[in-house]
């Protein structure tokens, strides 16, 4: 009985073997499991069973957006390419506003990341955009996000054109934004303008000298920036006048003073305006510098003796010395100036150096 099962086990196993050759030779087509599906129909015209699959969410399928020469609004009725909302994209082609957007936005929260791929790629990204779309990026440069103007002017600086009226008038406009980066890049741009340009938007450079959207910052580089002009700013001479007298801070009325001393060329005019802020400056340091610009303009300084007789009364040594060596160097012009001058002489002055000097300039202003 044992030999019988034996025999019966080596024929089961030999038959096994043979019919797993058989199948693996001849394919899974001949498996006839319930696995197998119905065969593929072969490429031709017949295109009835090629219908496109369901979307998954169950949407209607006629609501899908297909390529098309127009985008597929929200409502799915299609656009004409180059349509009311939409903007173009770097490839040429048209893309959703929205979407468009969104990327960008991304990419110009890239440009400070520590990572130092993910900001490559961001300047990259932009810096194409701003060869192939400009127009884009000016209009985004207005963009209510401050994160889109930020990429907006960042690539927009790069290879700006001063014959560009739009670009210009833009970044002078970007002076004045509320964010103190889009800010940056726009003073970084209207330095980079050649003198004739910023000569001929002086209209629309100086407002920002006065305005309240513009930070103190950004005030004192204008006012650099319209010294390097000299005479040709001479229109920016009434808000650089405004801004030395007024702006609550030093720095912007000292490059504002600065600024006047280079771009006031008739020296009667330089006075008048020095002597006037003289006469209102708060600050002894700028005090002492209006009085040596005073100085500078020679005989025509002997309109703000009033003015420098004032300022031998501010309790400051440096500011006291300058007054007095002005005012010697006017001689006789300076008498309205000597009972001040006794008086520091007498040795009432802020220090001996300065009583000393007095005593010199009293007797060289009497002629003595």
């Amino acid at each position: 009985m044992r030999n019988l099962w034996r025999r019966r086990l080596r024929v089961a196993r030999s038959l096994g073997l043979t019919l797993l050759a058989a199948m693996l030779l001849l394919g899974p087509g001949c498996w006839g499991s319930e696995k197998t599906g119905p065969p593929v129909p072969a490429a031709g015209n017949n295109t009835k069973d090629r219908r496109p699959a369901p979307p998954m969410d169950g949407a209607d399928s006629s609501r899908v957006n297909t390529p098309s020469n127009g985008a597929t609004n929200a409502g799915g009725n299609a656009s004409p390419a180059g349509g009311a909302g939409s903007v173009d994209h770097p490839s040429g082609g048209q893309t959703d506003p929205a979407v468009s957007v969104a990327r960008f936005r991304h990419h110009a929260e890239q440009i400070d990341s520590p990572e130092l791929a993910a900001r490559d790629e961001a300047i990259e990204a932009i810096n194409r955009l701003a060869k192939e779309n400009r127009r884009q990026l000016l209009t985004w440069l207005a963009h209510d996000d401050p994160v889109v103007r930020r990429g907006a002017a960042f690539g927009l600086l790069k290879g700006l054109d001063p014959s560009e009226d739009s670009e210009v008038d833009a970044f002078l406009t970007a002076l004045r934004d509320e964010d103190a980066q889009v800010r940056r890049v726009a003073l970084q741009a209207v330095n980079q303008l050649d003198d004739a340009v910023v000569a001929n938007r002086l209209a629309a450079l100086t407002p920002a000298l006065t305005s309240g959207g513009a930070t103190a910052t950004a005030k004192a580089a204008i006012a650099r920036r319209l010294a390097r002009l000299g005479p040709a700013a001479e229109a920016a001479i009434p808000p650089l006048k405004e801004a030395a007298a007024t702006s609550p801070d030093r720095n912007v009325r000292a490059a504002s003073i600065a600024a006047l001393h280079r771009i006031l060329a008739d020296p009667r005019e330089a006075v008048t305006v020095f002597a006037e802020l003289l006469a209102s400056e708060p600050d002894a340091g700028l005090k002492r510098v209006l009085v040596d610009r005073i100085a500078g303009r020679g005989e025509a300084g002997a309109a703000a003796v009033p003015q420098m007789t004032e300022a031998l009364k501010t309790p400051d040594a440096e500011v006291q010395m300058a007054a007095v060596i002005a005012l010697a160097r006017l001689g006789a012009a300076a008498r309205p100036a000597l009972e001040e001058i006794d008086r520091l002489a007498g040795g009432d002055a802020a220090s001996e150096r300065v009583q000393a000097a007095a005593t010199e300039a009293a007797e060289i202003i009497r002629g003595e």
